[in-house]
């Protein structure tokens, strides 16, 4: 457990600097974001969840994909990336219009059954350390039920020194227990990042 001991003690102390400025470093290093863009094939008009959203990298650029008529869910568990996350909304008002965002319990996503169409988890990490705690068991399981009939769902993971079929092996096995169906399993341009994509059965 030493592994998610050092990942908890990281992702629940946000860094007290421009948050932005470090997902966007991060993000633009190891991932690509049209591949994820791509990936999540949004529809204008859907309903989507960025969990883990920290500051909003993501949360801006789905905004745009949803257009005036979607939503998009932005949610984490710290309390800082919201506030920053919400700066920064209020700068880009007709974004702001089409996200809402909240700071969410480890345990329990808080939104209605069935009120999304799409959902992104990037770099979550605790499925990279079992045994899933209960709290992550729950957590997934409200992933789960947030979800539409045939809702679609993204993992995107940076792997770091972790084997990919391991890690792959982990995410599927705890998104099938939450009760979702493994639809592709893609690696990403850069070799240290995972993307998984999962439904939920009609």
């Amino acid at each position: 457990m030493e592994g998610y001991d050092q990942y908890e003690q990281a992702v629940y102390t946000w860094p007290r600097q421009d948050c932005s400025q470090l997902e966007e470093m991060w993000t633009w290093r190891y991932e690509d974001p049209e591949q994820v863009k791509a990936l999540l094939e949004v529809r204008d008009g859907e309903r989507l969840a960025d969990v883990g959203c920290g500051s909003g990298y993501y949360t801006f650029q789905l905004a745009e994909l949803v257009g005036p008529q979607g939503r998009v869910y932005a949610l984490d568990v710290q309390e800082e990336a919201i506030s920053d996350l919400r700066r920064r909304l209020a700068e880009l008002p007709q974004l702001a219009s089409r996200v809402t965002s909240a700071v969410n319990a480890v345990d329990d996503l808080g939104l209605e059954p069935q009120s999304v169409d799409v959902m992104l988890l990037a770099h979550l990490d605790f499925y990279l350390y079992p045994p899933l705690r209960p709290e992550n068991r729950r957590l997934l399981a409200s992933c789960a039920e947030a979800l539409v009939p045939g809702g679609r769902l993204l993992v995107v993971q940076y792997l770091g020194q972790l084997d990919r079929d391991t890690a792959s092996r982990e995410i599927k096995a705890a998104l099938a227990e939450a009760g979702l169906i493994s639809t592709f399993d893609q690696p990403g341009a850069s070799e240290p990042v995972l993307y998984l994509g999962f439904e939920r059965g009609s």
